[in-house]
């Protein structure tokens, strides 16, 4: 999916194991698979986002379509659900990066300056960068492949690695 760029299909892969959830549910090899699967959708999202071939708008909105799904379907799954929203973030995200770009909007309009707005928007997405590298790596995401997409060096991704305590 990932690809041919049918993201917009991502959130019905639930559906795809839907028959199985049962199983997932009583067998914990079974539903560490399953997570693994849904972990590397995230991680797919997350490189896909800081190449910049999606905004974090399309990336939040499937996550956010794939919780309502597994909500639909694993209602009777509590270890599946649970599991699920966990990786693919379950709740509403407000986070550093995001509060740092609205409130850099919010001070340019209050100040009327340009400079306000684009220095919180590019605070934000520097501080998103970083939140990214680190969720890669958290993930378990190789350092040199983290580097590549970043267009960082091994260096660089190891420090912000070390400064959150990942690596």
């Amino acid at each position: 999916m990932f690809k041919k760029r049918l993201l917009i299909l991502l959130p019905f892969y639930l559906f795809v194991v839907e028959k199985s959830l049962k199983e997932c549910e009583s067998d914990s090899d079974k539903l560490a698979e399953l997570l693994n699967s849904l972990q590397t959708i995230v991680k797919g999202l997350d490189a896909l986002l800081l190449l910049g071939d999606i905004d974090e708008l399309t990336r939040n909105s499937i996550l956010e379509f794939s919780n309502m799904v597994n909500t639909h379907l694993a209602r009777n799954y509590a270890m599946v659900r649970k599991g699920a929203e966990d990786i693919m973030g379950g709740k509403i995200l407000e986070y550093e990066a995001k509060t740092i770009f609205q409130n850099g909007i919010r001070f340019g309009r209050e100040e009327g300056r340009e400079e306000g707005r684009e220095e919180g928007r590019e605070e934000g997405r520097e501080e998103e960068r970083y939140e990214i590298i680190t969720n890669m790596l958290r993930n378990g995401m190789n350092i040199d492949m983290v580097a590549r997409i970043a267009k960082m060096t091994v260096e660089q991704v190891m420090a912000i690695g070390k400064k959150a305590a990942v690596l």
